[in-house]
């Protein structure tokens, strides 16, 4: 049994599976969704929920979170070929706006799928990309042969498209056999509905227990005439809405408690909550936060959203319209990886602190690195000199006049002896500089390479300094008695 041969030929697509055939009418495959079935199969009920206001704020904040990134076409080796075909793709994305492009194409997050249409023209010996245009999904269907079908009033079946014309995107859902996927539409479909009926009952709470009631009384034998009397000036001062009762006779609204069925309010703030959680994964995004950390954890949420849609996006143009044009324009390249850069930029506030740390503690960057943290505007020029040093140098508000001017020129017995010592001293700090350099390398940030360094300070070899300070101050104090005895 272990020496049999593979089975290459595809045995469960659903093309096969009588179960699936209650989803077909005729050759066309129906979407598996179950909300969409329970409205009937109308995708303008899921249009419509595009049209609620916190439905529409949040999925334009995941679509321009998207489109806000920062996009690249990547060479899928170094090969002339290969850089070749990459270039041309950036080309042709720069040419037909590939962020506009990206947002249109966004809304299969939405439905499920999309579709958008290349429109390929000839430059020369090459086959361009003159655009790409996104249509509306409810025009297509699939049918069982997974072929692309355009619905027209003369073809209820649809028309069967061409190979390599059109772009489609599928997310969601639970397995391949639905061509379909299954979009946020489905989940956000009964919670706008609840949303929205309970801001419809809220106006209608408010329009009969928010404004005043006229109420005016007639005695018994009033006329018709005198009841319509009293009717229109009771509407004149309540703005019409009003009730006439016969005197003696009382009327009273019976009012619900509170605590029985909440409040309408609260009802829809509710919801509101679900929908983000929905489109974004998270609500601080979409309104008030009780913190500044939880609100950078819910971003750090939707910015996972956000990363994991241009993942399935840009690999669903990889695999059809980046490699259409290679194997077309390039014959024998590999297709290049077009990507969007989703990392969280890099806190430069908090890497120029830490980098003067660094430089205080002895380190030294190097030209390469103040060009890629900074960009190509810096570069490294050595410690920065002390206030007092440069007023000295420059002859500032340091300097004394006259006779008591420091002799700045003059020459000190003790200098000799300070380059000595520093001379002596320089293999010793240096060992111990490594140690520090090694450590901070090694450390995730400033925080855990403090805590490594009180670790490290008891076994750092300080005797070689020592005793080059011990013959200094020995050699120093020498100096002074010898001066001192006018030698």
């Amino acid at each position: 049994m272990a020496n049999e041969r593979p089975v290459f030929e595809e045995l469960s697509d659903a093309a096969g599976d009588r179960l699936s055939l209650t989803g077909f009418l005729g050759e066309i495959l129906q979407p598996t969704d179950p909300t969409f079935q329970a409205i009937g199969g109308n995708w303008e009920a899921y249009r419509s929920l595009l049209r609620d206001d916190q439905v529409s704020f949040c999925f334009e904040q995941r679509r321009r979170a998207l489109t806000g990134k920062a996009w690249e076409v990547e060479p899928a080796s170094k090969r002339r070929a290969d850089r070749a075909a990459a270039a041309f793709v950036r080309e042709q994305l720069q040419r037909i706006g590939w962020d506009r492009v990206t947002d249109h194409m966004a809304y299969g997050l939405f439905y499920g799928w999309a579709v958008a249409e290349c429109l390929w023209a000839r430059d020369g010996g090459r086959i361009i990309l003159d655009d790409i245009r996104v249509r509306r999904c409810s025009r297509f269907r699939w049918d069982r042969d997974r072929r692309l079908r355009l619905l027209r009033i003369d073809a209820p079946q649809g028309v069967v498209m061409p190979e390599r014309k059109f772009w489609t995107f599928r997310t969601g859902g639970e397995d391949d056999d639905d061509p379909y996927g299954r979009g946020l539409a489905s989940t956000l479909y009964w919670p706008v509905f609840f949303r929205r009926n309970g801001a419809r009952f809220w106006s209608v709470a408010l329009e009969k227990f928010g404004m005043p009631t006229g109420l005016g009384t007639y005695p018994p034998g009033a006329s018709e005439k005198a009841k319509d009397t009293l009717l229109e000036a009771a509407q004149a001062v309540a703005t019409e809405q009003a009730v006439i009762i016969p005197q003696g006779m009382q009327l009273s609204l019976l009012e619900s408690v509170r605590k029985a069925g909440g409040d309408h309010a609260a009802f829809c703030a509710y919801w509101d909550d679900v929908i983000a959680k929905v489109i974004l994964s998270q609500t601080m995004t979409s309104g008030d936060g009780s913190s500044m950390a939880q609100a950078k954890v819910h971003l750090e949420v939707r910015n996972d959203v956000v990363d994991a849609d241009a993942d399935l996006m840009c690999e669903s143009f990889n695999n059809q319209v980046a490699r259409w044009i290679t194997e077309w324009n390039f014959p024998g390249a590999q297709p290049p990886r077009v990507w969007r850069d989703t990392g969280v930029p890099e806190d430069l506030q908090l890497t120029a602190e830490r980098d003067k740390t660094l430089v205080e503690m002895g380190c030294e960057p190097s030209d390469a690195y103040i060009k890629e943290k900074y960009g190509n505007d810096w570069t490294w020029r050595g410690p920065a000199a002390t206030t007092a040093g440069a007023d000295t140098a420059a002859g500032g508000a340091d300097t004394l006049p006259g006779d008591a001017a420091f002799a700045e020129d003059a020459a000190d017995p003790v200098d000799p002896l300070v380059d000595e010592l520093g001379r002596a001293a320089a293999a010793d700090f240096d060992a111990l500089v490594g140690q520090v350099r090694r450590l901070v390398d090694e450390s995730a940030d400033l925080a855990e390479a403090a805590e490594r360094l009180l670790t490290l300070y008891p076994g750092m070899g300080v005797d070689g300094l020592a005793d080059v300070l011990r013959r200094g101050m020995v050699a120093a104090e020498l100096t002074g008695r010898t001066e001192d005895a006018g030698v």
